[in-house]
């Protein structure tokens, strides 16, 4: 799933991911046979991008969901700043 957030910073999506992800979390799914509930959780990335590309918002949203996944799942992680264009480099 993936959602779209116009106008909004990193910042304000990671708490927009961080309720969602909390009230997935909190959902109580009954087993079909009665014999107790389903755990569900979800692991998100989040990610920001002025220059308008959005295969590179995409791209480092995948990269910060599996670095999520990776660090044990259940758990929003922020896409990590581009540092090679701050300073010019390709």
């Amino acid at each position: 799933m993936a959602l779209v957030l116009p106008h909004t910073d990193l910042e304000g999506s990671y708490a927009i991911a961080e309720r969602l992800r909390v009230a997935i979390e909190s959902l109580q799914v009954p087993l079909l046979d009665g014999s107790g509930q389903l755990r569900v959780t979800a692991s998100v990335g989040v990610s920001t991008r002025t220059d308008g590309d959005k295969d590179a918002l995409i791209a480092d949203a995948d990269a910060a969901l599996y670095a999520a996944k990776r660090q044990g799942k259940n758990r929003t992680i922020r896409a990590q700043p581009e540092t090679a264009n701050v300073f010019g480099a390709e």
